[in-house]
């Protein structure tokens, strides 16, 4: 299967029929999630499975899940883990509590990951921060000197090697002295060699075995003036995988991050000229994932071989098992095999990579599988073995004669280890038998599988402050709030109404209204009652008079003021015979003519008229 030597993003949160289309054509060795990519944990395990199923094979899959600020799954879904620097502060406090809790907080998070199917975690972060530098590290860092950021990113590698998750150490061969954001521009320091040996690189040089490892976009005048670390031939070389020894698999920061110049198939050949084995894309554009698959090779040689030990490590899915560490260390030793060739190998020598049923990845890791009981020998073939022992050898052998002996003595035990599970020995009756052997050996997995079951119930305990509280303290109320909305044709018909209302321009005009004034009536029922003495209707006096019949109104009300007037100044007589009866009006009369005088008031005749 042609692998190239790039990992991708996606755009969102399912695979694409085009994205799909590119996997099968381009076949990246790995796929890179981000927050874009993640809604629940079952959409995430349906997007990594189609990728897996697009891809053909279990391609890896990568995270940023390193708690605090750089978390890619968070809350509701997943917890919220601490930043680096919690790790630093409970380590100034006690060593063995930060060291314990930094591999705690790992191996849950690789939980998290392996149960959706995520494999590689970017973690840890080894940066050594200096004063003066850019916050992009930050809380990132788990401390300021590089013995305490290495022995932390120790635990956190273990964690997650145990839980399953290959670590990728980051940012070689460091970014915590850069005075810029390498996702915007180009970070450049210079500070001499000296001091970069003693701070920012002495804290990955402890780390080198790690599987995975992720360059820096920084550029250090004191080595290269002018290319960063990840595109620099000599810090890949010189410092890289010469002074700090990393031999894991070297791949690029995102190469579509503002620190790097040029076009993106540029960016990429340059950074694997450079000697970088993978080249990391992650904006998820389909044009640039495109131009990086065709700038990039096809994954073979030394880099081929350094992507299957770490998949292998993977399998592994335990903390270094070279040097021992990891809950079931005591029982590596259980077989008698004093050397670790592998680890005295030169890191640029060529390695004998097996493929036999049940296992595919190095002898040395194979060997050391198969001492552990994590792989079934019963399955190894020994012809296989043997046949790529040799064509192996005829290679290796014109190179370094011991190279060729250290690989035979590690194909020799693997072939005890199965020839003392299946056959008999007729030589030895006092020893061991290979019946009572393979009893043994089931025994071993028996109380490994026990190992891991209470393991798994430990980690599955309530959590401090996530699931239980201490007493006193309360646990916080989420509040997840789910918007709903209904409405009727009616409601929004009133809505409508009512914001149009307020916009709406209204234009009122009033019409003048004719008023007949009060000086206006006076004048009339002066002129009017002075031509007649008999009693008349007060309504209907000057109403009779009136053209227009707009005027009703204010002639009534104007008419009856003026009468009040003119009767209090003795011109007019006024009666009403009772309540809301009508009222009626005359001139007044001499005094003596037989009507009482009643202050100017006179009944008006029985029948109403004068």
């Amino acid at each position: 299967m042609a692998v190239r030597a790039f990992i991708t993003g996606l755009a969102g949160t399912a695979l694409s029929p085009a994205e799909r289309a590119f996997v099968r054509e381009h076949e990246p060795w790995g796929f890179i999630i981000f927050k874009r990519n993640v809604e629940t944990p079952s959409q995430l395990r349906r997007l990594i499975g189609a990728v897996r199923e697009a891809a053909g094979r279990n391609v890896p899959v990568l995270v940023d899940q390193e708690g605090g600020r750089v978390q890619r799954l968070g809350p509701p879904h997943w917890p919220s883990y601490p930043p680096g620097a919690a790790y630093g502060r409970l380590y100034d406090r006690s060593p063995a509590d930060g060291i314990r809790a930094a591999y705690l907080g790992a191996r849950l998070i690789a939980a998290d990951l392996a149960a959706v199917g995520i494999d590689v975690d970017c973690l840890p972060v080894a940066d050594v921060p200096a004063s003066g530098a850019d916050p992009i590290i930050g809380d990132r860092a788990y401390g300021q000197s590089a013995d305490k950021v290495s022995a932390l990113a120790r635990a956190v590698a273990d964690g997650l090697l145990e839980g399953g998750v290959l670590p990728v150490l980051k940012h070689i061969p460091g970014h915590g002295r850069a005075t810029a954001d390498s996702h915007h521009a180009l970070p450049v320091v210079e500070t001499d060699q000296d001091t970069l040996r003693k701070s920012d690189f002495a804290a990955f040089r402890p780390l080198s075995d790690l599987p995975l490892g992720m360059t820096a976009h920084v550029v250090y005048t004191a080595i290269d003036p002018i290319a960063p670390a990840t595109t620099s031939v000599t810090l890949v070389r010189d410092v890289i995988r010469g002074w700090l020894g990393f031999a894991g698999l070297l791949m690029s920061d995102d190469i579509s991050m503002g620190a790097l110049s040029g076009s993106i198939e540029a960016r990429a050949r340059t950074a694997i000229a450079a000697g970088c084995d993978v080249i990391l894309h992650c904006s998820g554009e389909l044009a640039e994932m495109q131009a990086v698959a065709s700038a990039v090779p096809v994954l073979t040689g030394e880099a081929a071989a350094r992507a299957d030990a770490a998949l292998a490590a993977c399998r592994m899915g335990g903390a270094d098992q070279r040097s021992g560490r990891g809950p079931e260390g005591d029982l590596m030793n259980d077989v008698p095999f004093e050397t670790e060739i592998a680890a005295e190998r030169a890191s640029d020598e060529p390695a004998l990579v097996v493929d036999v049923e049940g296992f595919e990845g190095p002898l040395d890791l194979l060997l050391a599988l198969a001492r552990q009981q994590k792989v079934d020998l019963a399955k190894i073939s020994i012809l296989a073995l043997a046949d790529q022992y040799l064509a192996f050898i005829e290679e290796a052998r014109k190179l370094r004669l011991e190279l060729a002996a250290d690989y035979l003595v590690m194909a020799a035990w693997l072939a005890y280890l199965k020839s003392r599970l299946l056959l008999p020995e007729t030589n030895a009756p006092e020893g061991q038998s290979a019946e009572d052997m393979a009893i043994a050996l089931a025994l071993r997995l028996k109380r490994l599988e026990a190992i891991r079951d209470v393991a798994e119930r430990l980690f599955g305990r309530a959590q401090l402050d996530r699931d239980v509280f201490r007493r006193g303290q309360p646990e916080p109320i989420a509040h997840i709030k789910h918007p709903q909305y209904s409405a009727t044709l009616y409601d929004l018909l009133s809505a409508y109404a009512q914001q149009r209302q307020k916009t709406a321009l209204a234009h009122v005009r009033l019409a003048k209204r004719t008023v007949w004034s009060l000086a206006e009536a006076r004048e009339a029922l002066e002129r009017l009652i002075g031509q007649s003495s008999d009693w008349s209707r007060l309504d209907e006096f000057l109403i009779a008079y009136v053209v227009e019949p707009s005027l009703a109104a204010t002639v009534l009300a104007s008419s009856f003021a003026s009468s009040l007037e003119l009767v209090r100044e003795g011109v007019m007589e006024m009666h009403q015979q009772g309540a809301f009866a009508p009222l009626y009006v005359r001139k007044r009369q001499a005094s003596g003519n037989g009507v009482g005088d009643t202050g100017g008031v006179a009944a008006p005749p029985a029948d109403g008229k004068g």
